[in-house]
């Protein structure tokens, strides 16, 4: 967002009271006051509302982080107004907002420490309020603040309890509820930390799981009558690697928009629609407030078409990036190399801390490989060897594959919004084409081109569905009870999967990144038709990391998320661009109060 001139004291007062402050705009609550529709009314300060400039090198947007300059504490809106935040609201009024002046900025600390006060003060003077208190915060500033003894980790998972309470009659998000063991582990981290032991870095933070993901001692249902009563011994691998990171699991969620166990979850932006699916509980979720991050799983876009239904931020990683093991139905590289487990969350930042916490070989799943992965804070867009940060990147890193270093080529972004047998609705391709002005005015060299063979997709998937799978992993149990293709359909069907991957490869030598919609419109009414993933299924196909991220909303006020697609094994370059458009663009936006 651009701005100009000061922000004076009264204003940010004003914000801080919940008076109405020009250039931003208030969060909404959900409400049942009208049928099927998510209502707004004004409540607190909007975390990305003060209108402030930021070079695109910025560490960071405004948002909620914890204040080493201020020494609030919990208890009432007047207790929070402390010197030392009336200090910080003073200081922020005499910087300058000019963008020339603010771009000279090579790192914005100042500000930041500002804004930290006021959004820290804030949230903890609504802590035990419905105005948001700590739902609104990222997981990576949860953890700072846990870790800072700033909060508890128990306020943390009790507040989000309370969230889940207060939204989950509403949208059905919800399969399994381990409150009390919750609550246990949390007061077993805060017992650690006074100890001085720190458990990982998500210590205390919690988090929640798609019930296609096995949770030991948990029902794992996975939507199948013949599961309800299903306790698997063990955790997925994934699941037990965030908790090994200190992290505590709240919940399971509803998989699919038609689940025959536990019915069909809620867009919590318009209580009519659908979620999107099949991560549908956990992107509902998620998007209100009732988690900060979690897991969900993607073969034709089912982590990214439910972040794009929920205003929500979703990575599909590289094929063989992170072990499926645990994951039901079973997945095996050899079978079905399209499906992968990944993180969701509100903020890109959040899903960068989560993948490298669960990627990597776990000497079970045979297709999940050891390959290094880059920094995405090193990502250069403008390709002149700076970081995000401003720092210089180091010769000879390769973070860029056809650009990056002093001297090299900016950041290539191919850029489509319609193909053969694809289309997408006017605010759709108006919110693509915004975020790939945002990305060419932080740099990026944005061209128009669609992959070759792309129309193909949706085809070879639907060969693929009518292929027999094994529920299984040990023994031979067949999901239908016979081929539906022939043998010559079977090569076939390899055969073209394969050749479109090679077209794929080849087009992908041009540029380090694809920026597209997820979708061809916002969320809709009930379970989406296969058309709907028309735009997902490609890089499904060929295994390629996607971020889905918020960029717009339509005419209704319904999510529109951008899908922004990077080489094999170049989810660096993903994060990298997706945190760009939602910094530029806005991101997550509550639907409640």
């Amino acid at each position: 967002m651009k701005g100009g001139g000061s922000l004076a004291p009264t204003a940010a007062q004003r914000a801080l009271t919940g008076e109405p402050v020009a250039g931003y705009r208030p969060p909404g609550r959900i409400t049942g006051e009208a049928p099927g529709r998510v209502q707004a009314e004004d409540a607190g300060l909007h975390r990305r509302r003060l209108s402030v400039a930021r070079p695109y090198y910025s560490p960071s947007p405004p948002r909620i982080f914890p204040a080493p300059a201020c020494s609030t504490k919990s208890g009432g809106a007047e207790g929070s107004r402390t010197p030392d935040l009336l200090n910080a609201i003073e200081a922020l009024s005499q910087l300058s907002y000019s963008p020339d002046r603010w771009v000279s900025y090579q790192n914005c600390e100042q500000a930041d420490k500002c804004l930290s006060a006021i959004r820290w003060a804030h949230m903890l003077s609504s802590h035990r309020t419905d105005t948001g208190g700590l739902v609104p915060a990222s997981a990576a500033d949860l953890a700072k603040a846990i870790r800072s003894k700033q909060v508890s980790s128990r306020e943390v998972i009790e507040e989000h309890l309370q969230r889940i309470e207060a939204v989950n009659p509403k949208l059905n998000a919800v399969a399994q509820l381990v409150a009390e063991d919750a609550m246990r582990q949390a007061a077993d981290a805060d017992e650690a930390l006074a100890r001085g032991e720190l458990l990982g870095p998500l210590h205390g933070i919690p988090f929640t799981v798609k019930d296609w993901i096995e949770t030991a001692g948990v029902i794992c249902a996975a939507g199948r009558l013949e599961r309800r009563d299903f306790v698997p011994r063990r955790d997925a691998t994934v699941v037990a690697r965030l908790r090994a990171a200190g992290a505590i699991m709240l919940a399971k969620t509803i998989d699919g928009i038609d689940n025959t166990v536990y019915g069909s979850p809620k867009n919590p932006y318009d209580l009519s629609r659908a979620p999107g699916g099949s991560s549908s509980g956990e992107a509902a979720l998620i998007a209100a407030g009732g988690s900060p991050l979690g897991l969900g799983s993607d073969s034709g876009g089912s982590i990214r078409y439910p972040a794009h239904c929920c205003g929500i931020a979703g990575l599909k990683p590289t094929s063989g990036r992170v072990p499926l093991t645990g994951h039901f139905p079973r997945i095996n590289a050899l079978s079905d190399p399209r499906t992968q487990i990944g993180p969701m969350a509100r903020f890109v930042a959040d899903l960068a801390l989560v993948l490298p916490l669960i990627s990597g070989p776990d000497y079970s799943d045979a297709g999940a490989i050891p390959m290094p992965l880059e920094d995405w804070k090193l990502v250069d867009l403008r390709g002149s060897g700076l970081d995000m940060t401003g720092n210089v990147i180091p010769r000879g890193s390769g973070l860029n594959l056809t650009g990056g270093g002093a001297g090299q080529p900016p950041v290539r972004i191919a850029i489509f919004t319609e193909f053969a047998g694809a289309s997408a609705t006017q605010q759709t391709v108006a919110t693509v084409r915004k975020a790939a002005t945002a990305l060419q005015d932080a740099g990026a060299e944005v061209e128009e081109a669609v992959p070759p063979r792309i129309e193909e997709s949706l085809p070879i998937t639907r060969a693929y569905w009518r292929r027999v799978e094994s529920y299984s992993w040990n023994e031979w149990a067949p999901d239908k009870e016979k081929h539906r293709l022939t043998p010559e359909e079977i090569e076939r069907s390899v055969f073209e999967w394969d050749r479109l991957r090679r077209a794929f490869l080849a087009f992908m030598r041009r540029y380090d990144a694809i920026l597209c919609s997820v979708a061809g419109g916002p969320a809709g009414h009930g379970a989406a038709a296969a058309e709907e993933f028309i735009f997902t299924l490609p890089f499904s196909l060929t295994g390629y990391p996607c971020v889905a991220v918020r960029a717009g909303e339509s005419a209704e006020g319904l999510p529109i998320g951008v899908q922004v697609v990077a080489r094999p094994w170049r989810e660096d370059v993903a994060l990298a661009v997706g945190r760009h458009i939602e910094n530029a663009l806005g991101g997550w936006r509550p639907p409640w109060g």
